[in-house]
This record gives structure tokens, sequence and C-alpha cells, in this order.
């Protein structure tokens, strides 16, 4: 049985801050040309996220990483995520919204890493539900242990338990609220949430055959849809292994045979992962960055392939 923190596995690839880009690939087939669907040939590497601590274990996911002193883009992320898990046996449902303010005075040096601390906006709410705080860690590598640095805000539910009721919706206007604090003052911002994507065919009952192109059917998402494929490890996180990017929604796809067939054959069942997202930019005033608002859909499928 798969854990239901797999649900929530959605390897964030496209915000993709843990692997080395090459560059896209086309696809290139007479019969698929027309999909415009990129296959992204990158290394990757084991992503660096945040855990919750006490909450989840501190394997909760999606979560971006944190930002590194140079980047400009995510100063503040404001992030709203629903994910459905579907195997053979399983049926999962998982939201999680997500609030971090880094404060890009506050420099610190953590082995050879480079980070900011986080802001404490005082009591920020959700659509009315008050956001926990949990305390924020970053690990690094080269100094080999997890720092606090401040604070974020959450709210997780896992089959319609916990996070105080929150459930994801499609384009849903959703609306933060701050009290305020001494590092920031009050303020309230709204968004939009990416539709929610839901594959409709293949399903878990159906097993792929690697040397047939795979038609893939779903509903809602907004303009682009990612498709990740990745390895099931027992007990671990899914080891990604392909990221493809379908440019334009139309809400099916074909899979080309080429792609089945490189997957490892000394496994039979793979996790597909369909993720779109929407992302906007904000401000806040008195906050001195970017405010990135994104919301994302991911369906996560345990398929059987055959060969």
């Amino acid at each position: 049985m798969k854990t239901v923190s797999l649900i929530i596995f959605s390897t964030l690839v496209f915000v993709i801050a843990g692997c080395q880009k090459p560059g896209p690939i086309e696809v290139v087939d007479p019969q698929l040309h027309s999909q415009s669907l990129e296959l992204d040939n990158s290394t990757f590497s084991s992503p660096e996220f945040f855990g919750i601590e006490g909450v989840d274990s501190g394997s909760v996911y999606p979560a971006t990483r944190l930002s590194p002193a140079g980047n400009q883009m995510s100063t503040a992320q404001f992030l709203v995520t629903g994910v459905q898990y579907d195997a053979l046996l399983e049926h999962h449902e998982a939201s999680l919204a997500r609030v971090i303010m880094f404060d890009r005075t506050q420099m610190i040096v953590i082995g050879t890493d480079t980070i900011f601390r986080t802001i404490d906006a005082g009591r920020i709410r959700f659509d009315g539900l008050e956001m926990f705080k949990i305390p924020t860690k970053y690990y690094s590598h080269s100094a080999g242990f997890d720092t606090v640095i401040g604070l974020q805000y959450m709210l997780l539910s896992k089959d319609g338990i916990g996070g105080r009721g929150f459930r994801y919706f499609g384009n849903h206007l959703y609306q933060w609220e701050s009290s305020g604090s001494p590092q920031l003052s009050a303020f309230s911002i709204n968004g939009i949430s990416s539709r929610e994507l839901h594959v409709t065919s293949p399903t878990p009952r159906d097993v792929i055959v690697a040397s047939r192109n795979l038609p893939v059917m779903w509903e809602g998402g907004a303009s682009a849809v990612h498709i990740i494929i990745s390895n099931l490890q027992p007990g671990g996180t899914p080891k990604p292994l392909f990221h493809m990017k379908v440019n334009t929604n139309r809400g099916s796809i074909i899979i080309p045979s080429t792609v089945l067939q490189i997957l490892p054959r000394d496994r039979n069942a793979f996790l597909f992962s369909f993720i779109s997202d929407l992302t906007t930019m904000t401000q806040i005033s008195g906050y001195p960055g970017n405010v990135v608002l994104q919301t994302i859909s991911i369906h996560n499928l345990v398929l059987q392939v055959a060969r």
C-alpha cells in the first residue's frame, strides 16, 4: 500500500530548481508533431524541499525550494495546491495552502549557502481560515544540518482530514488577509486558482503497452500541462525519470511509445503525474519584493507498463 504522503508528490519540475537543463527536445513524429509536446531530458537531482515539522514527517509535497540570495523572482510565495492520487485499489485527495515571505535585509550564511530569514506577518487568514504558523527549516548539504530561518504559514488536509476544512477548488477566487506585525503592515490579496485537472483515460485499471503510443485524456487544467513519469521507490519519494510539457492544453495528448520503451525494464509500475499551474505576480504595500501567487492542480496515477 502506498503512503498517503505520496499523493502530495508533484515534483514541481516545471518550477525546477533541482535539475540541470540542457534544453527541451522536440518529440519528433509525423503523426504527433502537431501536439506541441516537448520532452525535457534534464538530469534530475533530488530537489531540496521544505518539510513541515510535526505535520507530515518532513515529506510534505509540493513545496518549492528556499529562494537563493540571487533569485529576485521568488521573494514571497503564496501557494495553493490540490492533488488527486489514484492507484488500482486506492484513491486519495489532498489540499495544501502555504505562504512564505523572505526578508531580503536578513541574509544568513549556512555552510556555503546564502539564504534569507522569513517574515512573521502576524496572523494570516486564508478564505476565512486561520493558517498555522510552522517553523521554516533550511537544510544545507555543505553544513550537513537544518537551520530554523523563521516561519511559514500552512493549511494541509488529506482525505478531508486536517487543514481546518480547507479544500482546493478550481477557478475559485482565494483571499489572504494578514493582521500585520512589526515586520509588515496588514494586507489583503486575492488570487484565482487553476481549474482542477482530472485524467479520465487511462486509469489504474488499464495496462499500458510500452510498444504502443499512449493516448491520454483529461478535463480542466490551465493553458499548459506538465507530465512527470517517476519510479516508485518503496518507502521513499518517487524518483522523476521524464518531464514532458504539453504547450497547448487541448484536453488530450499522445505519449510516444519511444518514451515508454525507455522506462526501466526491472519495474512495471510507474507514477504518472499530470500537473497544471496558474501563476501571477503581485505586490504588497510595504513589502519590497515580488509576490508570486501560484495555484497548482495535480492528478497522480499509478500505471502498469507491460513490455
